[in-house]
């Protein structure tokens, strides 16, 4: 077995090793900001997936079509600002105008009746779609009102 290599000792000194006191971070931004909306926008899932070619998915089976929509500032204690409807078409989702597939792909428009009060949390509950028993989709809401309050 080849001999060790002879290892220099190691520097003797009086100071310990500095350790430099990690800078003190200020909180995280919280992202729980307070609002108050007087409308908002929903959209529909707009397209089948392996589905038939060429046919929207709008006000299709899983699309919800009632819903009811809740704030609170501490997510114990909620207020219903409202509940909610998409018209569909009056004939069956066979019959869908060209109307009400625009109105669909531009959001459905709902307006509150007043201001809401101020919130931190939404609640949206689904109260019925266009024909599932088993599933629903939406695709997106939009609300309109002041923030960061």
């Amino acid at each position: 077995m080849p001999p060790m290599a002879h290892m220099a000792p190691m520097a003797s000194s009086s100071h310990a090793p500095s350790m430099a006191t990690p800078p003190i971070l200020p909180p995280p931004p919280t992202n729980n900001k307070k609002a108050k909306i007087n409308r908002f926008k929903v959209w529909q899932r707009a397209y089948w997936y392996n589905g038939p070619d060429g046919k929207s998915y709008y006000y299709q089976e899983e699309n919800l079509k009632s819903f009811d929509l809740y704030v609170s500032m501490n997510k114990t204690d909620w207020v219903l600002l409202g509940n909610f409807q998409i018209e569909g078409p009056a004939g069956g989702t066979d019959e869908i105008s060209q109307a009400l597939l625009d109105e669909a792909a531009a959001g459905h428009n709902f307006n509150l009746d007043e201001i809401s009060p101020e919130f931190r949390y939404l609640k949206f509950s689904i109260t019925s779609n266009f024909g599932s028993d088993s599933f629903c989709h939406g695709s997106e809401i939009t609300l309109f009102g002041r923030d960061n309050l």
